[in-house]
């Protein structure tokens, strides 16, 4: 399978190099301008407890835990740009019932809306950014000049981060119309993609057994997949409960939104650098990326303020990188034709995790605090880096027998 990866272009250059400048938008525009202040929004306007939360956020990885991979397969068989179309629409729908239907109901109603929409954009998107790349004959340089689509756009989105809060003074909804409004904009700007490569037919998928759906049963990958994939969720399932925690510690809403647009200012000047990264070996990346997790949750245990923003806005910024080399490193690992379905299956690694993860810290939460929370779930991540440091020493190896499997 692996040696089949070559396809010939359907795309023209100027439409692959329009491609390019459009990905920079999608980007700007897929990003959730209202979250920094979900959680609040949730606790305050839809009469859910914080220790409820849990479940919630549960629910969301759970559903992007059942579509993640089928959604990837959708976008391999026919089309990444068309799956990034339905995405974006799925989040116009969620954005408008957060705002029309703020009661539990409504709230578990839109998070299966955004759920889904982002599982339909989320490898496709990053997979059509590769073909757009391997098209060019820049597929070597993914990391580098993804790394600077993610730059530009965080550019972008810093000043939205900064500004989209200040309305929920006005009217708690606006941060949600604005969302809508954004999500809009990226169904428009998805409109005027071009598919790189004929999408795989069915004929196709009948006549050999993607390697990449039996990955799950491959016994030999699954182990590193999966301790890569807790470590990837800490990066996100507990996002909203560091909102409720700043909250708690006197950190007003409206800041939230500066802390989260400094997060981008920073990320925008490490972006142009991040592809130096891929100098590293994979066990040595592995540990880079540990080490910032651990710092924020020691911070976050702590409960210093000024020790918390500095290393939220450190987090955040490397967060909007982190899986962008994973991806080139794996990509390098299995060269599949399936580039959707691989990069939903490193996504799924890490939401069979975030649906476990905040059911743990509502537990924990409910009979302690969110800051402990915090402090075991950094000492468990450490603890589990050993066994994950041991994987890739085989990765390679394993791999190759797997592509013969």
């Amino acid at each position: 399978m692996g040696a089949s990866t070559e396809r010939t272009p359907i795309a023209t250059t100027a439409q692959l190099a329009r491609n390019m400048k459009l990905f920079v938008f999608v980007k700007v525009f897929q990003k959730r301008v209202f979250l920094p202040l979900a959680g609040i929004y949730f606790t305050t306007r839809a009469d859910f407890k914080i220790s409820d939360l849990g479940f919630l956020f549960a629910w969301f990885a759970l559903v992007q835990i059942i579509v993640e991979v089928p959604t990837g397969y959708f976008a391999d068989r026919y089309g990444k740009v068309l799956s990034m179309r339905i995405g974006a629409f799925l989040n116009i729908i969620s954005c408008f019932t957060y705002v029309f239907y703020a009661n539990p109901i409504g709230i578990y109603i839109a998070y299966t809306f955004e759920a889904t929409g982002y599982s339909f954009f989320g490898g496709a998107n990053e997979a059509a950014i590769h073909d757009t790349l391997q098209a060019q004959g820049k597929a070597g340089q993914y990391t580098k000049l993804f790394s600077r689509i993610q730059a530009v756009s965080l550019g972008i989105n810093a000043v939205l981060l900064a500004l989209v809060p200040l309305t929920y003074k006005v009217d708690p909804r606006l941060p949600f119309v604005i969302g809508m409004l954004m999500y809009t904009l990226l169904f428009i700007v998805n409109l005027n993609l071009t598919e790189v490569y004929e999408p795989l037919n069915r004929e196709i998928g009948k006549q050999r057994r993607s390697k990449i759906q039996s990955m799950v049963h491959f016994k030999k990958l699954l182990p590193f997949f999966l301790i890569l994939g807790y470590i990837s969720s800490l990066y996100t399932a507990p996002s909203d409960y560091i909102n409720i925690l700043l909250a708690q510690l006197g950190v007003r809403p409206y800041l939230l939104g500066f802390m989260f647009s400094a997060a981008s200012v920073f990320g925008v000047i490490i972006g142009f650098g991040i592809h130096y990264l891929k100098k590293l070996s994979l066990r040595q990346y592995i540990l880079f990326d540990v080490s910032l997790l651990l710092f924020f949750f020691g911070s976050l245990w702590s409960a210093i303020v000024p020790l918390i923003i500095v290393a939220f806005i450190i987090n955040v910024a490397f967060w909007r990188y982190r899986r962008i080399v994973y991806q080139a490193e794996i990509y390098e690992i299995l060269p599949v034709r399936e580039k959707a379905v691989l990069f939903s299956v490193i996504n799924n690694s890490s939401q069979i995790f975030e649906f476990v993860v905040p059911l743990i810290f509502g537990f924990i939460i409910a009979r302690s605090s969110i800051s402990v929370a915090f402090g075991l779930s950094g000492l468990l991540a450490a603890f589990i880096t050993v066994p994950l440091l041991a994987q890739t020493s085989q990765l390679g190896i394993r791999a190759k027998e797997f592509m013969q499997h």
